[in-house]
């Protein structure tokens, strides 16, 4: 369902697919706290048990590697680590309640667009 959403937001902003992939993301977090933390917290501890979580998280990343594009791969996996991270610490953060009274989507329209 992740891996899904991010790919239809990609999908449905060719201008802008990292905007839609962040306000994506940020909006899976929030209406699925628990399923988001499983995916990315601690509450796994043998993550190589557990296939259909690591190939979750795996979708998730190659969905940022897209929309990031660059010609160097290189650049390209760095591209693509800094979004991920800013957006995943934006999520983060939402779900913890440390952004109280802000629009979690217009947040992450707001960092991750760059016009």
């Amino acid at each position: 369902a992740f891996a899904a959403a991010l790919a239809e937001a990609a999908a449905s902003d060719p201008d802008e697919p990292l905007s839609a992939m962040g306000q994506a993301y940020v909006r899976f977090a929030v209406t699925r706290p628990g399923r988001f933390r499983l995916m990315f917290g601690t509450a796994v501890a043998e993550r190589e048990r557990h296939p259909e979580l690591k190939a979750a998280v795996e979708r998730a990343s190659v969905g940022f590697r897209g929309a990031v594009g660059s010609s160097e791969p290189a650049d390209n996996v760095l591209a693509m680590l800094r979004a991920w991270s800013m957006i995943h610490g934006l999520a983060q953060l939402v779900i913890d309640g440390m952004l109280p009274g802000y629009d979690p989507e217009l947040l992450a329209r707001a960092v991750t667009t760059k016009k």
